[in-house]
C-alpha cells in the first residue's frame, strides 16, 4: 500500500509543478496589480533621490499603478541594496542602485552582504560624469599646463576629499595614474566645506560630479580642466575629455533601475518596457540633463556587462592602492 501511495505521489508531482507554473505565469501577465516601489539607498534631495522621483511619478503613467519611492541610505548605498536584494522577486521592489553599489563597495567591503548575481538589471538610467575641478588661484588652465604645473610640486598636488574610498577620492588615484603625477587627499567632512577650501586655494583641485563643480566654474571661483568621460558633456561643449588628450582616464557614477533576481521574465520585459518609453522622453531627459545627468537606456544585457566592466575597471584602482575599509 505504501508503495501505491508513492507511486500515486510521484505521479501528481508534475501536475503539481505544472499548476504552480500556470499559476507564476498568470501573475506575471497580470503584473502589476498593486504599487511598485523604488528604493533609493540614498537621503532624500539627493542626484540619486531626485532622478528616482522624477521616473517613478512617469512610471506611474505607464505601467498604471502607483510607484513610490522609498529612501534606505547608509552604509554606502549597501543598507538599500541588501533590503532589495531579500524582498520577494516579484517586481514589487526595486532598486536605484548606484555606481558605489557595485562598482567599488565589493572592492572596499568584504564583509558586504549582497553580491551583483543576486539582482536582474532593468537598465541603465543616468550617468554622472566626474570632472577635475582646480582651484583658480593656481596658474594651470588646461590638462597639460595642470600636469606640467604638478610635476613641479615637490609635495605633490593637495585633492579635496569627503573621505577613504569616497567616491571623489578613489577618483583622484585614477587621475593621477593616469596623468603620472603625485596627488595627495585631504579629507573634508562635507562637500561644501571642500569647495570652500577649494575657491580659496588651500587646497589645490578636487575630483567632483559635474552638477556640483559647474555652478562653481561658471562664478569663477574654480576651473574645470576636463571631464572624465569617453564624450563632451553637451552644457559645457568646451572643455574636453582626458581620453582626447591622450589620458586614459574615464570615471562617472551612474544609476541603473535593478531588480531582485529571478523576477520572471514577463515582469522584467513589462518593467523594461516602459522605463524606456520615459527615458526617450523629451521632459525626462532635460530635467536629467538640467541636474547634470546624463540620460541612458540600456538592454538588462548591456546594463550588466556595463556594471561588470566599471567593477573591474574601478577594482584595478583600489586593489591597486590597497584600499580597504572593514
Amino acid at each position: 500500500m505504501e508503495t501505491t501511495m508513492r507511486t500515486k505521489l510521484f505521479r501528481l508531482l508534475p501536475m503539481l509543478a505544472l499548476s504552480l507554473l500556470t499559476i507564476d505565469v498568470a501573475t506575471a501577465q497580470e503584473y502589476p496589480t498593486k504599487p511598485i516601489t523604488i528604493v533609493v539607498p540614498f537621503g532624500a534631495g539627493g542626484t540619486t533621490d531626485i532622478a528616482a522621483r522624477l521616473i517613478a511619478s512617469h512610471l506611474t503613467d505607464a505601467l498604471g499603478t502607483r510607484v513610490l519611492v522609498d529612501n534606505r541610505p547608509g552604509a554606502s548605498t549597501m543598507v538599500g541594496a541588501e533590503h532589495v536584494a531579500k524582498a520577494p522577486a516579484d517586481g514589487y521592489t526595486l532598486l536605484m542602485a548606484a555606481a558605489s553599489t557595485f562598482s567599488t563597495n565589493p572592492h572596499l567591503y568584504r564583509k558586504i552582504k549582497y553580491r551583483l548575481e543576486d539582482f536582474d538589471p532593468v537598465s541603465l538610467v543616468s550617468k554622472v560624469p566626474f570632472v577635475l575641478n582646480v582651484s583658480s588661484q593656481i596658474p594651470a588652465r588646461t590638462i597639460d599646463e595642470f600636469v606640467a604645473w604638478a610635476k613641479m610640486q615637490p609635495q605633490g598636488v593637495t585633492y579635496a576629499t569627503t573621505g577613504v574610498g569616497t567616491s571623489n577620492h578613489i577618483t583622484g588615484i585614477l587621475v593621477a595614474n593616469a596623468l603620472g603625477i603625485r596627488m595627495v587627499d585631504v579629507p573634508y567632512k562635507t562637500n561644501a566645506a571642500a569647495n570652500v577650501d577649494l575657491i580659496g586655494g588651500r587646497v589645490h583641485a578636487q575630483l567632483d560630479a559635474l552638477a556640483s563643480a559647474q555652478p562653481l566654474h561658471v562664478e569663477g571661483k574654480t576651473r574645470i580642466l576636463g571631464v572624465l568621460d569617453s564624450q563632451r558633456w553637451q552644457g559645457m561643449p568646451d572643455i574636453p575629455t582626458f581620453v582626447e588628450k591622450g589620458y586614459k582616464a574615464e570615471g562617472a557614477s551612474w544609476f541603473a533601475l535593478m531588480a531582485p533576481a529571478g523576477t520572471p521574465a514577463l515582469v522584467m520585459r513589462k518593467l523594461s518596457g516602459a522605463l524606456s518609453k520615459v527615458m526617450a522622453m523629451e521632459d525626462v531627459k532635460a530635467k536629467l540633463l538640467a541636474g547634470g545627468q546624463l540620460p541612458v537606456s540600456m538592454s538588462a544585457d548591456a546594463t550588466l556587462q556595463f556594471i561588470k566592466a566599471d567593477h573591474e575597471r574601478w577594482g584595478a584602482v583600489i586593489n591597486g592602492a590597497g584600499i580597504q575599509l572593514d
